[in-house]
């Protein structure tokens, strides 16, 4: 069981990984496509983003269990991403019901 966890922990991490690099290979093939200054500047502006978003990802997944054994937690421990989200990006629902 321990290895298993230590498998969708890696996975977990290298789909983000493998998704934000997929976007960065689209956007860099837009700029060679592009030849207006304005492009490519967004694309510039895009992929700062797409950094950006990788990284907040990359290490919301790291420290969701904790440090000492990240893989072997109990989910009683870990953080629940999804909650985690839903406060993040939906604060106005929680006043509304005040």
């Amino acid at each position: 069981m321990h290895d298993s966890g230590q498998a969708v922990y890696s996975s977990d991490i290298l789909y983000v990984l493998t998704i934000c690099l997929v976007k960065i290979s689209v956007l860099y093939l837009l700029k060679r496509l592009t030849s207006k200054a304005k492009h490519q500047h967004y694309i510039f502006i895009l992929n700062v983003i797409i950094a950006c978003w990788t990284g907040a990802t990359v290490l919301t997944i790291i420290f969701q269990c904790g440090l000492q054994h990240p893989w072997g937690g109990k989910k009683e421990d870990c953080v629940s991403m999804v909650r985690s989200l839903h406060q993040a990006f939906a604060p106005k629902a929680d006043l509304k019901r005040i």
